[in-house]
């Protein structure tokens, strides 16, 4: 697990509880929670710059997920949602990336996405 702010606490928490007995937290503050999930929130974030990383994290979060706490899932899938401005050309590698490992993704036109998701409008973003 890397780092223990309260994503990587609370993820340690609920998989030891789920019968994981062996792992190894990194942390680099002296006080495990000081600091909240800067970089990803909670999310099982799949979208990386390298290929080995974009792999590990599609394992990880695969495992999560057949993973249970107390018969309740420990990832839920519900998607996610990265805003591009400009040049679209620097988003082929990565979705090539995560087209290898059977992840489903797209890339679509900010109209696009309004449509399909209409939740959207209600945020300004093209």
């Amino acid at each position: 697990m890397i780092g223990a702010g309260f994503a990587g606490a609370s993820t340690s928490a609920a998989l030891a509880r789920a019968g994981v007995t062996r792992g190894l937290i990194l942390e680099r503050e002296l006080l495990a929670g000081t600091h909240a999930s800067g970089r990803n929130a909670a999310i099982a974030r799949q979208l990386e710059s390298d290929s080995q990383l974009v792999r590990l994290a599609v394992q990880g979060t695969r495992l999560l997920g057949m993973s249970k706490v107390d018969g309740r899932p420990v990832l839920t899938r519900t998607g996610g949602l990265y805003l591009l401005h400009g040049d679209s050309a620097w988003a082929a590698e990565p979705l090539h990336q995560l087209h290898a490992q059977r992840v489903p993704a797209e890339l679509m036109q900010a109209e696009d996405a309004r449509r399909r998701f209409p939740h959207l409008t209600r945020f300004g973003f093209d």
